[in-house]
């Protein structure tokens, strides 16, 4: 466990990248399939915006956890952002992470830290803002990969100091973390 303190920034017009997203608003529209749903029986048809709690809660689904996360009030976005116990398809929630990340910024490191352990190669996207020393381990272990280099280093040169303390361990120790570790500690002159 890393003593170095979380931080979030971001850089200019990347918030606006993030919030861009293959989350679908459509499906919301009228007729679509949203509509499907309430006419299953699944959910009532009023707005979304006037659900209780209750009827959050009943959104169980891949699919509705993301819709949660993207329109519930944001107490109820978050405890969806906290639920990992939820079903673990790659699709929906690495769909959502970087919108996700626009609208929570720091408060969805939880859900970016899940992510990055079960799909690390995908959660790279949403990693930039974040100086967070918990992150550098997954980040050395995806940058040995030609396609995820170049964000790999991005993100290692934007955040050395997280990057130096996240590594320390992995530094130390032994086998592929290591090797890793001080591969990613030479893209930061360490």
């Amino acid at each position: 466990m890393s003593d170095y303190p979380d931080s979030f920034a971001w850089n200019p017009g990347e918030r606006e990248a993030f919030a861009t997203t293959e989350w679908n608003p459509v499906l919301l529209e009228p007729g679509r399939y949203l509509d499907t749903l309430r006419n299953g029986g699944w959910f009532p048809n009023t707005p979304y915006q006037e659900w209780s709690a209750d009827i959050w809660a009943t959104c169980k689904t891949d699919w509705e956890r993301m819709f949660r996360i993207m329109c519930a009030p944001e107490e109820i976005s978050l405890a969806a952002l906290d639920d990992r116990g939820g079903p673990s398809h790659a699709e929906y929630p690495l769909r959502i992470l970087r919108a996700a990340v626009s609208r929570f910024e720091l408060r969805a490191l939880p859900f970016v830290l899940e992510e990055a352990r079960r799909h690390p190669k995908d959660a790279l996207a949403a990693f930039g803002p974040f100086d967070v020393a918990a992150l550098a381990p997954t980040v050395a272990k995806v940058l040995h990969g030609k396609k995820l280099k170049p964000a790999a280093e991005a993100w290692l040169k934007r955040h050395p100091d997280a990057a130096k303390h996240g590594l320390r361990a992995d530094a130390a120790g032994k086998g592929p973390a290591k090797k890793a570790a001080l591969a990613a500690l030479a893209v930061v002159g360490v």
